[in-house]
């Protein structure tokens, strides 16, 4: 009798965890929309993403940003690792008509967000600790700031950063984007000081 209790339970168990799993996976599915894999890998499907359009099923709202046309839920149109381009469910509520891209920033009449790439494609968030009403990027780099605090794109504020004096650096010409920065104590990767300048300006080239 005991044997048989155990079995029972044990396969309840199983079943549960099988229709957890499946759950799970038409949650994921919901959120993520796969389109194409007709690239080799990240790269070169972010280099060929604007040629790129998705079914039918969405409606083109601005550039990266998909309407599903049944539900009116938003998407973020990006490349994973592999060279799979696929859409992202936007877990905000966002104001699509004023919404702006300052390139790894974006903001809308209420709030900022911010974008990052990671493996599986830019990864879009919303920015809580910012003031709206004063922040302002720095063109297309990973930088921008408030009336309070210096930011980048994936770590948020920087709190070893000069306010006034900050500044990006080694600014690409052909794209706009740095991922270096100083003010009048420091230089910065990211968020982080460099502390050996002397190699810094050997390889950005810069005095």
């Amino acid at each position: 009798m005991k044997n048989k209790i155990y079995i029972l339970l044990l396969f309840s168990i199983v079943i549960g965890c099988k229709n957890q799993k499946e759950r799970q996976v038409e949650n994921e599915a919901e959120s993520i929309v796969l389109i194409s894999n007709k690239w080799s890998n990240q790269g070169e499907c972010f280099d060929n993403l604007k040629d790129y359009n998705p079914s039918n099923e969405y409606a083109f709202v601005k550039p990266h940003i998909y309407m599903k046309k049944n539900d009116s839920t938003h998407y973020f149109l990006t490349c994973r690792y592999d060279g799979l381009a696929y859409l992202n469910q936007l877990d905000y509520t966002i104001d699509i008509e004023s919404l702006e891209d300052h390139g790894e920033f974006w903001t809308d009449k209420n709030y900022v967000y911010y974008e990052y790439l990671i493996s599986d494609g830019v990864q879009f968030h919303q920015l809580d600790s910012v003031d709206r009403a004063t922040f302002e990027s720095f063109g297309k780099t990973i930088y921008a700031k408030d009336k309070n605090h210096i930011y980048d794109s994936r770590y948020g504020i920087i709190k070893e950063a000069d306010l006034e004096s900050f500044r990006p650096i080694a600014i690409n010409k052909e794209t706009g984007i740095s991922s270096y920065g100083k003010d009048k104590n420091n230089y910065f990767f990211w968020n982080e000081i460099i502390k050996d300048t002397i190699e810094l300006k050997k390889y950005l080239k810069i005095e």
